[in-house]
C-alpha cells in the first residue's frame, strides 16, 4: 500500500518518477499482478475459443471449453485464497499453466464428443 500511496503523490505532483532500487522494484511487480494476471486469463480464453472454432468444435463446445477452463483458474484463485498463499509471481505463473493444462482435460472429451456425432 506504501508503494501505491507514495506513487499517486508524486503523480499528483505532477512528478512522474520510476522509483529504483531492488525494494522498490519487486514492490512495483505487485502493485498491478492481479490486474494482469485476469488479462492473461481472458486473453487465454478468448484464444481457446478461437482455436476450438478453427479446430470444428461447434460455437456451443468451444464456449464450454472456454467457460470450464476460466472456471478452474477462478477455483483455483478461490484456494489460494483460502489457503492464505499469498498472490506472488510463481503462483500467478502456476496458475495460468494449471489453465492451459485444464484445456487439455476439457476440449479432448468435447471434441470428441462432437466429432462422434
Amino acid at each position: 500500500q506504501m508503494a501505491k500511496d507514495l506513487k499517486r503523490i508524486l503523480q499528483s505532483q505532477g512528478l512522474n518518477m520510476f522509483m529504483y532500487g531492488f525494494n522498490f522494484v519487486q514492490i512495483e511487480q505487485f502493485m498491478s499482478i492481479e490486474y494482469h494476471f485476469w488479462c492473461c486469463i481472458s486473453v487465454s480464453m478468448v484464444v481457446v475459443f478461437g482455436i476450438s472454432l478453427a479446430c470444428g468444435i461447434s460455437v456451443l463446445g468451444a464456449y464450454l471449453v472456454s467457460i470450464l477452463s476460466a472456471t478452474l483458474g477462478l477455483e483455483l484463485y478461490g484456494c489460494i485464497y483460502l489457503l492464505g498463499i499469498s498472490f506472488q509471481p510463481l503462483v500467478a505463473t502456476t496458475m495460468l499453466m494449471s489453465v492451459g493444462i485444464a484445456v487439455e482435460f476439457v476440449a479432448h472429451p468435447v471434441a470428441a464428443y462432437e466429432f462422434a456425432k
